[in-house]
């Protein structure tokens, strides 16, 4: 050992100048950029309510699979690289280890495989400015992964083995805080094992990793009896991960062929790069690593391309131009085939243009911006710790509290609470006794298996109050989220409480009852049925209509959902007065059942669902009939026909209490906020492709007069995703009108033109028309509903539903005669419209007051 130490410090004695400069320039940047600073709040508050609450439940020492049960382990809150008080030495630690260790891994491997000085200074400038990105740290951590196959493949002195532990330690602690890595990492340390009893050796890496990972998860106040069922738990997690968060664009044909031909390309270049082994053995080892390569690419793209759009596929392309960017760099300074070099350029161009085309179609940006942000975020880091400005962290997070305190207020309450939903920020940061459903985020209790988990916590240990709001994601069907639960809250709570936040937010406050009753399913009716075909609904004459439905994915259809994004499934339905809507409709939620008719959208409803009167407040939104579609209909390869549809009805005693007279009859005023707020709400919802809300929200913001570019700028993005290209032209213009050196808005109105005589769809477009036209109904602006809805006439000129929201605007604006004119226009096409009578007598009884 001594003789070893002594070599590697002559070995560094003897290093050239340029190595030196290299080290100390290589070290400087990654201490600045990874080890210093802290990551903004991810955008949207659900993102910003798990972040804040895996470091409470670090703090608190929650067990993981058993009492938490989600995407990230105990250590997960290292992952968010945000200020906590609980947490902020040990994740300053954390990360100046991890700091440390992509330096001297990255640069030994610069050292051992790469002699060209323009190669080394594209490896480094990849790692740290191009592929780095401190607002989604996935690529930084695949690094590490990247970093170890490396090593075994192509690296082989004694110093490399001590890498190999060094890097070994980070990927147990990785592991511990995403499952999706503990997936990616564990068959390499199988590997790694198998490759030591192929050389003879100590299974060194294997006892190492294991040992590593016992010791963390018990430091982190975990039982390793739970250690099972956090396997199993986060598998079922990931299992249904694809299926459930899948709406967020159609993954197109093309990217489907480029990203294959990339995985293909890469496959030949790693089999390739260990093909000229002599001695078998060796051959062996690196075709086996070679293989755990291939298996982490084809993870990274299943992460990437099962939820396709700007967050993932991004992400997670970014790892994937680092393995392209290293091949490069390998192959273009080494003595290989002239075809071997012709082969990494090309791979290596093709992940590049992918990304470059995903960075430019979302975010409307290149791949070099992120040399000037990241530069940007080295030197306030540095300025930063110099000025000792970190020292004020806890300052700006007892602000940030107070923020959130005074943006969704809430009663004192005695107790635990928990929260339905997912703004678990309210309870944080109001410092309520918190007390979790293991599936904490209502929306990721997206399987039978894990909504009866929630559900048994409910009935064997209920917190004393519930906050519950209807916020859910992905215009989800608004019953679906933690579905299991709603009976239980209707029964064994009472609701006593409300609030109004400032940004829309209704927050109902349940109370765990001293007399809790109980519920069942009666007069189970099971139908079959197909995609397309418009299914009655049961009358609520025996109560609420529960439903369970079964749509099966076919052969085809589970291959493609195995690697890529499936097709997202929805559900039609049509109120009793005539109304249509369109819900997005996970399919393993769909199975484990839910409240379909009525349709409960707010805390509101729900409140009048819980009372003796329920049928006639609720009659208005009672359903009439469904139809379960497809993304389109060239989709629905991925799908068994036949769909399995169970009716019953929910049945449980009512009361109607004062404290929900209280709440049916008061204003509800929110409070009055900052119209940033609004303008990070639209951020959110377009996040979650809920553009006509973000669109609302754009609104509310210019209403309050300030920050009006970034207003008309989300506004253009969410009326872009809504493919409403023209009207997104002229919002984006009015952004650059009051901030002419906007250079985002610049980016996404010249791109806008740049698609704008492309062909499109014109039932979606109108579509859209519709939906936008009731949602500025819903907020009071008939002038911009009647521009809307004459534009869709024009796309479909005998809709019935166009005709009635043209009426409903009509009688907004207190224009009697055309809100006739239009409501007797929708009735002449569809003579059984009843919303549309309704609304004509409406309009004829208010036009003969006004003659009186």
């Amino acid at each position: 050992m001594q003789e070893l130490i002594k070599e590697q410090i002559n070995n560094i004695l003897s290093i050239e100048k340029f190595w030196l400069f290299v080290a100390l320039t290589t070290l400087f940047c990654s201490i600045a950029l990874f080890a210093l600073g802290s990551s903004p709040p991810l955008i949207g508050y659900a993102d910003y309510s798990w972040e804040l609450a895996l470091h409470e439940f670090f703090a608190t020492k929650k067990q993981f699979g058993k009492e938490i049960i989600f995407t990230y382990g105990p250590y997960g809150f290292l992952f968010t690289k945000m200020y906590h008080p609980k947490t902020y030495w040990l994740t300053n630690l954390g990360w100046l280890f991890l700091a440390l260790v992509f330096w001297w891994s990255s640069l030994y491997i610069a050292y051992k495989l790469i002699k060209n000085k323009w190669l080394i200074f594209v490896w480094f400038l990849s790692l740290f400015f191009i592929f780095f990105d401190n607002s989604s740290l996935d690529s930084f951590f695949c690094s590490f992964i990247i970093f170890f196959i490396i090593f075994h493949l192509y690296i082989d002195d004694d110093l490399s083995k001590l890498n190999n532990s060094l890097l070994t330690i980070v990927l147990c602690l990785i592991s511990c805080m995403k499952f999706a890595f503990f997936l990616m990492i564990v068959p390499l340390i199988v590997i790694s094992f198998i490759s030591d009893l192929l050389k003879k050796h100590k299974p060194v890496q294997l006892i190492l990793f294991t040992s590593t990972f016992l010791f963390l998860w018990l430091i982190a106040g975990q039982s390793l009896f739970n250690l099972p069922s956090y396997i199993k738990n986060s598998l079922q997690i990931a299992t249904y991960y694809t299926y459930a968060m899948a709406p967020v664009a159609i993954l197109p044909t093309i990217e489907i062929i480029k990203i294959s031909i990339f995985f293909i390309l890469t496959c030949l270049t790693i089999f390739i790069s260990v093909y000229q082994k002599e001695v078998i053995i060796k051959l062996i080892i690196s075709l086996l690593w070679s293989s755990g390569f291939i298996y982490f690419i084809l993870i990274i793209i299943k992460a990437g391309y099962s939820c396709y759009g700007p967050v993932h596929t991004i992400f997670h392309n970014r790892t994937l131009c680092i393995i392209g960017i290293f091949y490069l760099v390998f192959y273009l300074q080494k003595q290989s085939s002239s075809y071997t070099k012709i082969l990494v350029v090309i791979n290596c161009l093709l992940i590049l243009a992918i990304h470059q085309n995903q960075l430019n179609f979302y975010h409307k940006t290149t791949i070099f911006s992120a040399i000037s942000r990241n530069t940007s975020v080295l030197i306030e880091n540095v300025k930063n710790l110099v000025n000792f400005k970190q020292i004020s962290s806890k300052q700006k997070y007892e602000e940030e509290m107070a923020r959130l305190r005074n943006l969704f207020p809430l009663p004192k309450l005695t107790g635990s609470v928990d929260i339905h939903s997912y703004l678990q920020l309210t309870t944080l940061a109001h410092n309520f006794t918190y007390k979790p459903r293991p599936i904490f985020q209502s929306y990721s209790a997206y399987s039978t298996y894990l909504s009866n988990i929630n559900l048994e916590y409910l009935r064997d240990k209920s917190p004393d109050n519930i906050v519950f709001s209807s916020h859910t994601i992905s215009n989800r069907y608004p019953t679906l989220d933690d579905s299991l639960c709603l009976p239980e809250f209707l029964t064994k709570y009472e609701i006593k409480d409300f609030s109004a936040g400032g940004v829309g937010a209704i927050f109902l406050i349940l109370q765990r009852s001293s007399k809790p009753k109980n519920y069942s399913f009666i007069e189970k009716k099971e139908i079959n049925t197909n995609f397309n075909k418009v299914v009655a609904i049961p009358k609520m004459d025996l109560g609420p209509v529960w439903v369970t439905i079964e749509i099966k994915h076919s052969f085809w259809g589970k291959l493609m959902a195995s690697i890529f994004k499936p097709s997202a499934t929805y559900i039609n339905i049509t109120t009793k007065v005539g109304e249509k809507f369109k819900y997005f409709l996970p399919t393993p939620i769909a199975e484990t059942g839910f409240l379909l008719s009525p349709l409960i959208r707010t805390p509101l409803d729900f409140t009048r669902l819980a009372t003796v009167e329920w049928k006639t407040q609720l009659k208005q939104v009672e359903l009439q009939d469904i139809t379960i579609t497809c993304e389109t209909d060239e989709e629905l390869w991925q799908f068994s026909p036949e769909i399995k549809i169970t009716f019953s009805h929910l049945d449980f005693p009512r009361e109607t209490t004062q404290e929900i007279t209280k709440i049916l009859t008061q204003p509800i005023t929110p409070q009055n906020v900052d119209p940033l707020e609004f303008i990070n709400l639209s951020l959110q919802q377009i996040q979650n492709n809920d553009n006509y809300s973000a669109i609302i929200s754009c609104e509310k913001a210019l209403e309050k007069g300030s920050s009006k570019e970034l207003a008309y700028n989300n506004m253009g993005t969410a009326l872009l995703n809504l493919s409403l290209v023209d009207e997104a032209i002229e919002v984006f213009e009015q952004a650059i009108k009051f901030s002419p050196d906007f250079q985002l808005a610049k980016n996404n109105l010249n791109f806008a033109n740049s698609i704008k005589a492309n062909p499109i769809d014109k039932s979606k477009k109108a579509e859209n028309y519709i939906n936008l036209s009731v949602a500025y109904i819903n907020v009071g602006k008939f002038e911009k509903s009647i521009d809307l809805s004459e534009k869709a006439l024009n796309l479909t000129p005998n809709n019935p539903t166009i005709y009635n929201n043209l009426c409903v605007s009509y009688n907004g604006l207190k224009l009697w005669d055309k809100a006739i004119v239009a409501a007797e226009q929708a009735i002449k096409i569809a003579p059984d419209f009843q919303l549309a009578k309704n609304n004509l007598a409406w309009a004829k009884s208010q036009k003969a007051e006004s003659k009186k």
